[in-house]
């Protein structure tokens, strides 16, 4: 198992060009030059600014049709070898574009996009969302949505691989507003206003639900995403409302509701502002911290990288 230390060795070099406006989420990719990336989303425009593994500036995409970028997701498409963005539009009160999810090359090139834009609603026929939050991916392809942050919807979707609705979990959600896969395809959702992440199996049925960030830090889970392997698997929560990313194993295939925690990484709010979103760089398990407060800058991103030989 892995012990995360602060790897001051990455700062992304926010370009001056580009106002940076709450920073939301991080993603890591490969790229078709085999070359890795970090994607980092904030709030203005362009929508997603792109670095090197150093934190060197590269290039920016989604200047047009985002109003309020929230969640961003690394797909990874093993039939053709290459990797996916998702990006999720929470919206905003006036936005024409809102309440959709984007699907993005890693060039930033736009290759779908779910939901009606700049309309909230729960339908199915169309797919609308409302605030919709983050996305995630099973062993299989399929496509899981935390649907929403801000209580228009509080939900979350299934979507088969060509993008049909294939089923809808409501279970007593609250600002459902981080979603992830285990190896075993559980379903894990930081429902964040009930101080709770719930747990269902592949089909949706619930199994139970974990307070282990309340037990570790007194806070609620904000984000999450999960190390897959039969070896050893583990979950990392971040907890924004007391600064903290919470490590612990999972165990599988059945769900149990004991917190097996390996490790509290406290990040200091004064300083680097709230965690809000994470990634998980499934290739060098380091992890990426996206801090929302625009007032911290020119922090915004932090990487962790893990220690396995220290456990």
């Amino acid at each position: 198992m892995p012990n995360y230390q602060l790897d001051p060795s990455f700062s992304p070099e926010w370009p001056p060009e580009i106002e940076v406006n709450g920073v939301t989420a991080v993603a890591t990719v490969e790229t078709e030059a085999f070359q890795w990336e970090v994607h980092i989303a904030h709030h203005g425009s362009p929508a997603v600014m792109v670095f090197d593994m150093s934190g060197g500036f590269i290039r920016s995409w989604g200047d047009s049709g985002i109003n309020k970028a929230h969640g961003l997701s690394a797909q990874y498409y093993a039939p053709h070898g290459i990797y996916y963005l998702w990006l999720t539009d929470m919206g905003t009160e006036d936005g024409k574009y809102g309440h959709t999810i984007h699907k993005y090359t890693t060039a930033g090139k736009l290759v779908a996009t779910l939901g009606t834009p700049g309309i909230a609603g729960n339908g199915t026929d169309p797919i609308q969302f409302g605030n919709v939050a983050d996305v995630a991916f099973d062993n299989d392809g399929g496509i899981y949505v935390a649907d929403g942050d801000g209580g228009v919807n509080n939900r979350v979707v299934k979507f088969t691989q060509d993008l049909k609705v294939d089923f809808i979990i409501n279970h007593n959600f609250f600002h459902p507003h981080s979603i992830a896969l285990d190896y075993w395809n559980r379903i894990w959702v930081a429902d964040r206003e009930n101080n709770q992440t719930q747990v269902f199996d592949p089909s949706g049925d619930y199994l139970g639900s974990w307070n282990c960030t309340q037990q570790a830090t007194g806070g609620r889970p904000w984000g999450l995403r999960i190390f897959k392997s039969l070896k050893f698997s583990y979950i990392v929560i971040i907890d924004g409302t007391e600064g903290a990313a919470v490590v612990l194993s999972l165990s599988g295939p059945t769900f149990s509701n004991k917190c097996n925690q390996l490790q509290v990484i406290p990040i200091n709010r004064t300083t680097y502002g709230n965690p809000h979103e994470m990634a998980m760089d499934t290739n060098f398990g380091m992890l990426y911290v996206a801090e929302v407060n625009d007032q911290h800058q020119p922090t915004g991103c932090q990487r962790y990288k893990p220690n396995f030989e220290s456990n």
